[in-house]
């Protein structure tokens, strides 16, 4: 039994479309082939990408809840976008996103709080108005 068979190996030039017979070991080896991420980006900083950026994604929901519904959903959004952005080696879009995400959830937390500071107000100043309505007609 022979243990080393001498194989013949065909490779197909992608260009011409012809197909090539070469010995083993001049057949292409796989780590003479270039490695892509998805998106056929390269990562940047010689693959040794800094640790992901905090998406604010929890904050985002939950002020798009409970505060301020327009700013929440664009705070959603560039909360969605960190982790894509990370995972196609795009570092600097996803700070980028992260630190929008975190601005608009500020945003709307800030409304929030104002939106609810001015209904409260406006109830107790109702409630101040009608007592003194009700004053004014007993004088009456």
């Amino acid at each position: 039994m022979d243990t080393n068979p001498q194989e013949e190996v065909v490779v197909t030039d992608y260009q011409s479309g012809q197909k090539q017979s070469q010995e083993p070991s001049q057949a292409p080896n796989q780590a003479d082939r270039p490695t892509y991420t998805p998106g056929g980006y390269q990562p940047p900083y010689g693959g040794n990408m800094p640790p992901r950026p905090q998406n604010y994604l929890v904050w985002a929901i939950l002020l798009t809840c409970y505060c301020c519904m327009p700013f929440g959903i664009v705070a959603i959004v560039n909360a969605a976008n960190v982790d894509s952005r990370y995972n196609i080696g795009d570092y600097d879009g996803a700070l980028r996103a992260s630190r929008a995400a975190k601005n608009w959830s500020l945003a709307a937390g800030i409304c929030g709080a104002v939106g609810w500071l001015l209904y409260i107000g406006f109830m107790i100043a109702m409630a101040f108005l009608g007592l003194a309505a009700d004053e004014v007609s007993a004088w009456v």
